[in-house]
């Protein structure tokens, strides 16, 4: 039996620049219409995240994050404003991220298919589903949370938890 290792063996692809890489942020970012909205999966429920939260995730939780992209158009013509002022629902998608993390279980993508993306398309209409596995996020994805993704091991704390005990955090100052 014979196998084929020259995958094995070829060179990577080379490293994007930080500057293309900031471009790419950028690219993604200029038709996000409004701030994500964001959820967690906590007590058989999807409750809203905290602001303060955006950009940390943890490995037993599952997230939900509802986005608003404008659709680009053919008129390039028009500034800011005047784009602001003719934003319509056509102009538009939606799309809802699930993110799962690693060690989650499979009850939350459960709960959302059976009842909360109905609630959902009573609220926002008709939006597209993309599902996320912790480590397989895409770039559009990530680049909203402008550099700042963290994975955190174990379960996020409830607000009854995070006021019972603060986090305790070591500082290094040199």
């Amino acid at each position: 039996m014979k196998t084929n290792l020259t995958a094995l063996f070829k060179n990577r692809p080379p490293w994007q620049t930080r500057e293309a890489a900031q471009e790419a942020l950028e690219d993604w970012n200029i038709f996000l219409l409004q701030p994500f909205s964001m959820f967690v999966y906590e007590n058989k429920k999807f409750v809203k995240l905290p602001d303060d939260e955006r950009g940390q995730f943890y490995s037993h939780d599952s997230y939900l994050f509802v986005a608003r992209y404008l659709l680009p158009s053919e008129d390039e013509s028009m500034d800011n404003s005047e784009l602001e002022d003719e934003i319509k629902d056509s102009d538009t998608e939606r799309i809802v991220y699930f993110w799962q993390g690693r060690n989650a279980n499979n009850t939350a993508w459960l709960s959302f298919n059976f009842t909360f993306k109905q609630e959902l398309i009573d609220v926002l209409g008709d939006f597209e589903i993309i599902q996320l596995i912790q480590q397989q996020e895409n770039q559009r994805f990530m680049a909203h949370f402008n550099r700042k993704f963290i994975i955190h091991n174990g379960k996020r704390r409830t607000a009854a938890q995070r006021i019972q005990m603060p986090i305790q955090r070591v500082m290094i100052v040199e």
